[in-house]
C-alpha cells in the first residue's frame, strides 16, 4: 500500500513537471519565433518608407535566424513586392527585440546584399513605344506587319519581328527585321535596344530623266544603270544673251545605294578653252522626295535634278 502511494506522488510529480515544462517550452517557443505575418507586415511598411513607388509584398523567404540570449533576433530575409507593371527583389536583415508585455517590436532593419536586387517587367513593352519605334525605324508609306512576338519576363527582353514592303518608284524595299526592347532596371520602364536581323533587299530603278528648269537654264540628266555601272548624259542649255551650253558625256560611272559617282568629258560647249575637259560629278538620290542632290564638283555646280 505504501510502494501504491509512492508510485501514485512519482506518477503526479512527473506530470506536473511535464506540463510546466510544456508551458515553459511554449512560452518560450512563442517568444524566440517572430511570425511570417508580422514580417511581411513589417517589410510591407519598410518599402512604403522607404520608396517613390507603390509595391505591394507578395512574398517573404527567412534565408537565416539568429536569436541571442538577451531576447534579440536577427533574421535576414529574401523580398518579391511588385505592382501591376514590374516586381522588386531585394534583402533586408531586421533586427527585433522581445519587450516586457511579451511582443516581438522591430528595432531597427538596414537594406542587405544590395548589388543582388534585381526588378522585372511583368508584362512585355507597351504598343505605344512599339509603334514610335516602327516609325522611326521605316519609311512613310511603308506597309509593316508583325509576324511574331517573343517576350522574355525574366531576362527583361522582348523581340518583334515584322516584314516590311516599300516602294516610291525609286527604291523599292522587302524583307524582315527585328526589333528589340529591354527593361531598363533602373529607370524601370521598357526601352528600345536594337534593330537586328535585317534582312531586306532594296532595289532602285534610277535610270531615265532626272531635269532641273529655271527661268534661264535647263540642266537634264539621262542615265543608265545596270548592276552598279552608270553612264549617261548632261545637257545644259542657256537661253541668256551670253550662252553657256554644256554637254557631257560619262562614259564610267557607279552607284551604290543611293549615291552616284559620274566621270566623263566635256563633249560639247559654247566655251571652247573647256571642250574635252575631265568632270566629276556626285549626287545623292533622295528616293522619297524623288531627288538627285550634287556635291561640288572638279568644274561646276549642278542643281538638284527631279526624276522625271
Amino acid at each position: 500500500m505504501k510502494n501504491k502511494k509512492v508510485i501514485i506522488i512519482v506518477g503526479i510529480t512527473i506530470t506536473v513537471l511535464a506540463i510546466v515544462g510544456l508551458v515553459l517550452f511554449m512560452g518560450d517557443s512563442n517568444k524566440n519565433v517572430v511570425s511570417d505575418a508580422q514580417l511581411k507586415q513589417d517589410l510591407q511598411e519598410i518599402i512604403e518608407r522607404d520608396f517613390d513607388y507603390e509595391l505591394t509584398v507578395d512574398e517573404i523567404n527567412v534565408e537565416k535566424r539568429e536569436t541571442s540570449e538577451q531576447e534579440r533576433e536577427t533574421i535576414s530575409v529574401e523580398v518579391i513586392a511588385s505592382n501591376e507593371l514590374w516586381a522588386q527583389k531585394s534583402y533586408y536583415i531586421l533586427i527585433y527585440l522581445y519587450n516586457e508585455d511579451g511582443i516581438w517590436i522591430l528595432d531597427n532593419y538596414e537594406r542587405n546584399k544590395t548589388d543582388e536586387w534585381s526588378y522585372t517587367p511583368k508584362t512585355g513593352v507597351s504598343d505605344g513605344i512599339i509603334a514610335k519605334q516602327v516609325e522611326e525605324e521605316t519609311a512613310d508609306g511603308s506597309k509593316v506587319t508583325l509576324q511574331d512576338k517573343t517576350t522574355d519576363l525574366a531576362n527583361g527582353t522582348d523581340t518583334l519581328t515584322y516584314s516590311l514592303e516599300y516602294d516610291d518608284g525609286i527604291l523599292a524595299i522587302a524583307g524582315t527585321f527585328d526589333l528589340v526592347f529591354k527593361f531598363n532596371e533602373t529607370t524601370k520602364e521598357w526601352e528600345f535596344d536594337a534593330k537586328e536581323n535585317e534582312n531586306l533587299q532594296r532595289i532602285w530603278t534610277i535610270s531615265g530623266t532626272w531635269e532641273h528648269t529655271s527661268r534661264n537654264q535647263t540642266t537634264r540628266l539621262e542615265i543608265t544603270e545596270e548592276n552598279g555601272k552608270v553612264t549617261g548624259t548632261i545637257k545644259i542649255t542657256t537661253t541668256t544673251t551670253v550662252s553657256s551650253n554644256y554637254t557631257i558625256n560619262f562614259t564610267t560611272g557607279t552607284f551604290d545605294n543611293g549615291r552616284v559617282e559620274m566621270h566623263g568629258k566635256v563633249t560639247t560647249t559654247s566655251h571652247s578653252q573647256n571642250m574635252g575637259r575631265d568632270t566629276n560629278f556626285t549626287g545623292t538620290i533622295n528616293s522619297k522626295d524623288g531627288t538627285m542632290q550634287f556635291t561640288m564638283s572638279n568644274f561646276f555646280a549642278l542643281p538638284t535634278l527631279t526624276k522625271k
